[in-house]
C-alpha cells in the first residue's frame, strides 16, 4: 500500500492493513484449512482480536501528526460508500471538489446526498463524548 504521507517514520506501518487485521486473517486462513464447520464460538476470538487491533489503530491515528487528515479522508470515503450501498455512484474526487466549492458543473442529486452524509459525519464527530 502506498503511504499518502512521505517522510514520517513508521507511516507505512500506520497505514498497513496487515498491522490492523493480521491476527484476524491469520486465524481465518488457519481455520479455512480445517474441515470443521465454523460456529459462532469459533469466531469470537478473531472478532475480539480484530476489535482490539482497530482500537489500537484508532489510538495511533489520534496521536499521529497525520491523524486529522486520516480522519477527514475516512469521512469522504464513508460518505461515498454509504451511497454505493444504495447503488448510487459518487466519485470521491467529485465530492472533495464539491465540498471545497471548486466544482465546475452543477452537482448531481447523488453528490448532494453524499455531501449531506459528509456533513452529518462531521457533525457527529464534533459532538463532545457522552
Amino acid at each position: 500500500m502506498i503511504c499518502p504521507v512521505q517522510g514520517i517514520p513508521q507511516a507505512d506501518k500506520l497505514f498497513s492493513k496487515r498491522t490492523v487485521m493480521h491476527t484476524f486473517y491469520a486465524r481465518r486462513r488457519n481455520a479455512a484449512t480445517k474441515s470443521a464447520p465454523r460456529t459462532i464460538s469459533s469466531l469470537l476470538r478473531p472478532i475480539s482480536d480484530a476489535g482490539g487491533a482497530l482500537t489500537r489503530l484508532d489510538e495511533r491515528i489520534a496521536r499521529s501528526p497525520i491523524g486529522e487528515g486520516w480522519i477527514e479522508r475516512s469521512h469522504f470515503a464513508d460518505a461515498c460508500a454509504s451511497l454505493w450501498i444504495d447503488g448510487e455512484l459518487v466519485h470521491l474526487e467529485d465530492l472533495v471538489l464539491h465540498d471545497a466549492g471548486a466544482d465546475i458543473r452543477a452537482p448531481t442529486h447523488e453528490l448532494t446526498i453524499a455531501r449531506d452524509a459528509l456533513r452529518t459525519r462531521r457533525r457527529i464527530v464534533a459532538q463532545p463524548p457522552g
